[in-house]
């Protein structure tokens, strides 16, 4: 008897639907990988930016300050939305507010893709002191996706940063607006 070489159509069409199956459910898995890694990229981004204040505070003996930034020119924007970005300078006149004469330590454009970042009311610039703390309370920021859990990202007075899964208190936070 002869063996005959090839598929047959049932066997290429079974193949072709496991193929489509696995395109369909490729984007949102890939998706929630792309957006968490931004997540920790975000994170990162603010931690450094934070020493990077805290620690040119303490080297030149003035203050530097660490503030949310709107769309457009570099300046400090009221409220506590971080989503547009961030700017840390060493603030020379004590305005709290960035000027001419001020020295530009880091400036964050703002967070790619969906994702928000949200500090919790009442402090909308940090301000780093020559002794290497911040004056204030503790600072909660809360970092959002679309498709994964928020985070919290804690600052504390001492300048320490860490980062733990947001309460779900913290959801309202996500919210667009």
């Amino acid at each position: 008897m002869k063996r005959s070489r090839g598929i047959t159509l049932l066997e290429c069409l079974s193949a072709l639907l496991i193929v489509a199956v696995l395109f369909a459910a490729a984007p949102p898995i890939i998706g929630g990988a792309m957006e968490k890694t931004r997540m920790a990229a975000v994170r990162a981004s603010l931690t450094e930016s934070v020493l990077l204040a805290q620690r040119t505070a303490v080297a030149s003996g003035a203050r530097s300050v660490l503030c949310p930034t709107g769309r457009g020119a570099p300046n400090c924007a009221e409220g506590s939305d971080w989503s547009d970005g961030w700017l840390a300078f060493v603030d020379r006149d004590g305005n709290r507010a960035f000027d001419p004469g001020d020295t530009l330590l880091n400036h964050y454009p703002g967070l790619p893709g969906h994702l928000r970042l949200r500090s919790n009311s009442g402090r909308p610039r940090i301000v780093f002191q020559p002794e290497g703390d911040n004056a204030g309370s503790n600072l909660t920021f809360t970092l959002c996706g679309r498709h994964s859990q928020p985070l919290s990202i804690v600052l504390s007075n001492f300048s320490r940063v860490r980062a733990e899964p947001a309460a779900p208190a913290a959801a309202g936070d996500c919210a667009p607006g």
